[in-house]
């Protein structure tokens, strides 16, 4: 994750809650990146969007499971999405999937991708597409989180 950090052309920022491992965040550090630190024991979203959006940041990668997705969909802060998918199947009634939280439980309520591209990556598949209109939600973001 934070190889060539120091050299890249845009900052690593890690955003964590406050009872993160502080070793691993030092090896962080130690290797370039900069961590910003939550009130709350997980990563509020909109705190760490506040927070960003003081930097200046108006796009960000997010890397991370099903949790951090779900919670980033539900709140609404998702405009494109770039979804990479192996050719392995996992499941089974106490698997985990991709989209934590409350999710779409219906195809109705699913989360539809526009302009969707499909691109091969090794044995992988790169699927990507804008979720909803980007002009809309950077101005309904920068007015909800850059206080």
């Amino acid at each position: 994750l934070v190889q060539g950090v120091k050299n890249a052309v845009a900052p690593l920022i890690v955003v964590s809650g406050r009872e993160a491992d502080r070793a691993n965040a030092q090896r962080l550090m130690d290797a370039g990146a900069q961590i910003i630190y939550t009130d709350s024991i997980r990563v509020d979203i909109a705190e760490a969007l506040k927070e960003l959006g003081k930097m200046t940041i108006m796009n960000i990668l997010l890397e991370g499971g099903s949790t951090l997705f779900g919670g980033f969909l539900a709140a609404g802060c998702v405009d494109r999405m770039q979804i990479f998918v192996a050719p392995l199947l996992i499941g089974g009634d106490t698997a985990k999937g991709s989209i934590g939280g409350e999710g779409a439980d219906t195809l109705r309520n699913a989360y539809r991708l526009e302009n969707l591209e499909c691109v091969k990556s090794g044995v992988d598949f790169l699927f990507q597409g804008k979720l909803r209109d980007y002009s809309t939600s950077v101005l309904d973001l920068t007015a909800r989180y850059k206080s």
